[in-house]
């Protein structure tokens, strides 16, 4: 059981690897408002990513049946909030970012968008599974039984938070001269990726 554990755990750092929307939001957040509104925002984005990476290894029927038979409305929903933030993030590319230390003073509904966000717009890619579960064949580690998906999806859940804790560490050494350009930069790749995921998570929706 050790041994699944530590491998749920790799698995969930490397399903976090992948740079997307979902990771742009991530960083965005880092720049905007600070440590803690990026660690907040990756925990929801993290949260997902564990669960169906918890779903792919005790058993991959469970995590695909879920997202099957809700794959219209996920897609629906994600596509509308992905194009409502790509003209937000797009519009905010000019705003000042965060100054050094002021993670602690981030207002509470500014973490709640965060998390709220990279949540939703994660619910349409079971792919965690898929990778998970490769991991683990490719490791020769027996799948264990589905008593324990709690404890498997917890280990994931692990390792994604140590992933985006080793981003938001980087970030925060980022130099103060280079944080308004790479800001500014952040905001319009992020845009851009949005509203090119929205149109397709709405395409596949219809």
């Amino acid at each position: 059981m050790l041994d699944a554990l530590l491998v749920a755990a790799v698995a969930g750092f490397v399903v976090s690897m992948p740079v997307g929307p979902v990771a742009a939001v991530c960083v965005r957040q880092v720049l905007a408002h600070g440590a803690l509104a990026g660690i907040v925002a990756a925990f929801g984005v993290a949260l997902v990513d564990a669960a169906y990476a918890g779903a792919g290894i005790v058993g991959l029927h469970v995590g695909l049946a879920v997202f099957e038979a809700r794959k219209a409305p996920i897609h629906i929903a994600a596509g509308v909030l992905l194009l409502a933030l790509a003209v937000y993030f797009f519009r905010a590319r000019t705003h000042a970012a965060a100054p050094r230390g002021g993670a602690g003073e981030v207002a509470l509904p500014t973490l709640l968008s965060g998390f709220g966000a990279t949540f939703v717009l994660s619910l349409p890619n079971p792919g965690p599974a898929l990778v998970a579960a490769a991991i683990f064949s490719a490791l020769g580690v027996a799948a264990p039984a589905a008593g324990a998906y709690a404890a498997v999806t917890a280990s994931a859940l692990a390792g994604a938070m140590l992933w985006w804790a080793i981003v938001v560490v980087a970030l925060g050494r980022l130099p103060e001269r280079f944080e308004a350009r790479a800001f500014a930069l952040v905001n319009i790749a992020c845009a851009a990726a949005l509203a090119a995921a929205g149109a397709l998570s709405l395409a596949t929706a219809l």
